[in-house]
């Protein structure tokens, strides 16, 4: 590892005691302004491989660059298909965008938005479209709409709840598979019209509604036929006596969704009704056939019925948080991190709520760990959707008023702070980063392996008078169940209550 000469990490000692935290301060996060201006934005993303440029999905029916090398938003949409989109409601309007994996060569990319057909019940549309400029399609600037194919459109009985997201599943067998995430058609409680009173649309499997669904966008392969016009089921899909394209089921209006890029865990944040807010985990190995609860359950506590409301199956959300006690109103679902720039919440999943609340924690596959808050560092209010660029690193939106145009979207960045504060008494891999001296906040703090181990570039090391422990030569720090050991051979000093000492 590298390192400058001279550079000083403090870690503050105060108070310690054995299985107590080392410090009272975390690594911060901060934000910086990208573009401003835009129609309420939704959604940000990029192509596979284009790490030069942002497309913003804008609610009203726009696609729009933003290049990052000057941050400057291209004043043509990339996509302009407000003629079809209905946004007059709240929740409607073009809602979720994801590029082919193979869009270099393709050009395609598919988008989820509510189109009124001129009756009195909106629909919602899986649509695909194609880039201009091919054969390479990699730097393409624009669409046409009349490229538009239809993949799949089903009825949206009320406004709201309309999911929205789109998402390739991580995969290297070059197959596409596409997922889509709706709502349970709106309303209040699952029961209004066009609901399935009896059960619910989400435990409904004769409906698109409510669900996640899984389908093959390229046609010909092992599923050939077995889908509508311009797609396939995948045959892995599970056969769960209804619609083949269902791969999981019982969510209320999951927004948003996303895969971990390394594993393909998929994570499901699920706005609740009046209660319960949450995040489902469905591990990257899995089957599919997940029934989520809805409307059987909110959360962790039953809905409709009352009570006896698990009939066995379910699977419970990863985290869930309450309105009453810790403010909730409606989740806002991230990602998974998997950029460079914040090491220190690698592999960790960040949420936020339009209430302001903005936590990251990490999964362990049974619940969630290493619980952080960031609500002071990121302000988030009427935020609309996180995103990723080309290289993981995490954005979201303010979507400002709607129809108006102030909207604005934001980069999630390290705080710029030479004192770096690590709580040893949190799990997981303290590191380095051999790029970056440990005192920039550029490096990782906290990552996602256990045992615990930071390498420090220095000079020497000293313990001060006032129990603030200098270090500026190589030393390693290990965290071992709960004790601090500190040294070049992680041996020369150690935790105790009351501080550091040598050891013999």
């Amino acid at each position: 590892m590298t390192g400058s000469v001279g550079h000083i990490i403090r870690v503050c000692c105060c108070g310690v005691l054995f299985g107590y935290s080392l410090v009272t301060q975390a690594v911060e996060l901060d934000r910086t302004l990208i573009a401003s201006g835009l129609s309420s934005p939704v959604f940000v993303t990029a192509p596979p491989g284009d790490t030069d440029r942002l497309f913003v999905v804008e609610q009203p029916g726009y696609i729009k660059i933003i290049n990052l090398s000057d941050n400057s938003v291209v004043s043509t949409p990339f996509l302009d298909i407000n003629i079809p989109v209905d946004s007059s409601s709240n929740e409607q309007g073009l809602l979720g965008l994801a590029f082919h994996p193979d869009y270099a060569t393709n050009g395609y990319f598919y988008v989820y938005y509510t189109h009124h057909d001129g009756g009195f019940v909106d629909e919602t549309r899986i649509s695909r479209f194609q880039a201009t400029g091919g054969p390479d399609y990699s730097t393409s600037t624009s669409a046409l709409a009349n490229t538009e194919t239809i993949l799949l459109d089903f009825s949206q009985p009320q406004g709201n709840h309309n999911g929205g997201m789109l998402a390739f599943e991580p995969r290297d067998d070059g197959k596409a598979y596409l997922y889509i995430a709706s709502g349970d058609g709106g309303g209040t409680g699952d029961n209004d019209s066009g609901h399935n009173t009896t059960i619910g649309n989400g435990q409904d499997l004769n409906t698109y509604l409510g669900k996640i669904l899984r389908i093959d966008v390229d046609e010909g392969g092992e599923g050939a036929g077995t889908g509508q016009s311009h797609y396939d089921i995948p045959p892995s899909n599970p056969d769960l006596g209804g619609l083949d394209e269902i791969w999981a089921y019982g969510v209320r209006n999951p927004f948003r969704m996303s895969f971990d890029s390394e594993n393909a865990d998929l994570y499901i944040a699920d706005v609740g009704q009046a209660d319960w807010e949450e995040v489902n985990h469905q591990p990257g190995d899995s089957l599919g056939g997940e029934n989520y609860g809805w409307r059987l359950v909110e959360g962790p506590e039953c809905f409709n019925p009352s009570s006896n409301c698990d009939p066995g199956g379910l699977t419970d959300p990863i985290y869930s948080y309450d309105h009453d006690n810790d403010g909730g109103r409606a989740i806002i679902g991230g990602y998974v991190y998997r950029g460079s720039a914040i090491p220190f919440i690698e592999g960790h999943y960040i949420f936020a709520d339009i209430s302001g609340i903005v936590k990251t924690f990490l999964s362990d596959g049974n619940g969630a760990t290493l619980i952080q808050d960031w609500a002071s560092e990121l302000p988030t209010s009427n935020i609309s959707s996180f995103g990723v660029d080309g290289e993981e690193e995490l954005y979201y939106m303010i979507r400002g008023s709607q129809g108006g145009s102030t909207g604005k979207v934001y980069k999630i960045i390290p705080t710029d702070n030479d004192t770096i504060y690590v709580d040893f008494s949190a799990t997981g891999v303290m590191k380095g980063n051999e790029n970056n001296p440990f005192n920039s906040l550029d490096v990782a703090v906290r990552s996602v392996s256990t045992g615990g181990l930071v390498e420090i570039e220095g000079l020497s090391s000293q313990i001060s008078s006032d129990e603030t422990l200098v270090i500026d030569r190589p030393m390693i720090i290990t965290a071992v169940n709960g004790a601090i050991e500190v040294g070049a051979n992680s041996i020369d000093f150690i935790q105790n209550a009351d501080g550091f000492t040598t050891r013999p």
